[in-house]
């Protein structure tokens, strides 16, 4: 982020990443974008919990409700972009709910989701994104993805979203 001029950033406050702040920020207040515009007016209660909503779907204190989707997003125990890999020549599966590998299959055990899938030839397997809680802790981890419509299952092993040179190696030479 950039803070151009005298600007005052309120305890508290969120800038999003690339956001170009020209006014100051309230305290609580979540800023994105260039210039950046103001998405949520003040943090919620911890209480009130974390889950991820598209769009802070009827929230009263949205400004914008992108903000709650980003709250959500950036959240520790929230749900976190991750690449999927399927093992033992299986197949991701877009819409797919994710579940512990060992262990119980139910709505209360429901990890996350599956937004997309693919077949790479690069890497010679079907790999999707998807959104899981704890995401970025548990890349390496095998869970169980599960399509109950089509009936069908999968492993897959979480990874990082970027399938080709997460590192940048290749980009940077």
């Amino acid at each position: 982020a950039q803070i151009l001029g005298d600007i005052v950033v309120g305890a508290g406050a969120k800038v999003g990443g690339n956001s170009v702040v020209t006014k100051d920020v309230p305290e609580g207040a979540t800023v994105v974008g260039v210039p950046a515009r103001l998405v949520a007016a003040k943090a919620r209660p911890a209480e009130e919990g974390r889950n991820f909503s598209a769009y802070g779907v009827g929230h009263p204190d949205d400004v914008d409700p992108r903000g709650r989707t980003i709250e959500a997003l950036v959240a520790e125990d929230g749900l976190c972009l991750v690449g999927l890999e399927a093992l033992d020549d299986g197949q991701v599966i877009a819409g797919s709910h994710l579940f512990d590998a060992e262990g119980p299959v139910d709505a209360a055990h429901d990890r996350g989701y599956v937004t997309s899938a693919a077949y790479s030839p690069h890497i010679g397997a079907s790999i999707g994104l998807g959104f899981i809680t704890r995401g970025a802790e548990r890349h390496g981890e095998v869970v169980r993805a599960l399509n109950p419509l089509e009936g069908r299952s999968a492993l897959v092993r979480i990874c990082s979203p970027h399938f080709i040179d997460p590192e940048g190696e290749r980009l940077r030479g």
